[in-house]
């Protein structure tokens, strides 16, 4: 979604998502040789799982191009980035089946569960500055602050700046 708030002034937001679930089950009969499910020698097995994962993504920036006289223009851009991941995978592994042919968790004589939770966060900001003389000389300038839930709490902040650049064109 692109906006133009002044004639000089414009905002643009972009947002996307992917969000994914998937469930699946093995079962083992009793007496079936193969295991191919649960490896469970022939005394039967199930293997439930679930899987859900959200990938949410924002971009944000809002660009002023002015020009300040006939001889100076200005380029500027602020933005911020977002992405945001999300994974919750179950699994549920049962053996000893005690009905045949009932693939029900509760029809096994043991079972074991397991689940994680993975979930992640980066937050960005950044800044792109241009001061044009005459389309001759230009000084950009450029930086980016990422902030990563992965990180330490002590060290999330990532910085990154790009040196000022002069720029010379003859025409």
């Amino acid at each position: 979604m692109k906006y133009d708030l002044l004639s000089w002034l414009t905002a643009d937001l972009k947002i996307g998502a992917d969000v994914f679930g998937m469930m699946s089950k093995g079962f083992d009969n009793k007496g079936i040789r193969s295991n191919g499910n649960t490896s469970s020698a022939g005394a039967g097995g199930l293997d439930d799982r679930s899987t859900l994962m959200k990938n949410i993504n924002s971009y944000l920036t809002v660009t002023a191009n002015k020009s300040l006289s006939e001889s100076w223009n200005l380029i500027a851009t602020l933005g911020n980035e977002v992405i945001s991941n999300y994974r919750n995978a179950l699994q549920t592994t049962a053996l000893g089946i005690v009905l045949p042919d009932f693939d029900n968790q509760s029809n096994f004589l043991t079972f074991n569960t397991t689940g994680t939770i993975t979930q992640n966060r980066v937050i960005g900001f950044f800044g792109d500055f241009v001061l044009d003389y005459k389309s001759f000389l230009s000084l950009n300038i450029k930086a980016r602050n990422d902030y990563s839930s992965t990180l330490s709490k002590g060290n999330r902040s990532m910085c990154f700046g790009i040196p000022a650049n002069k720029v010379f064109s003859i025409q």
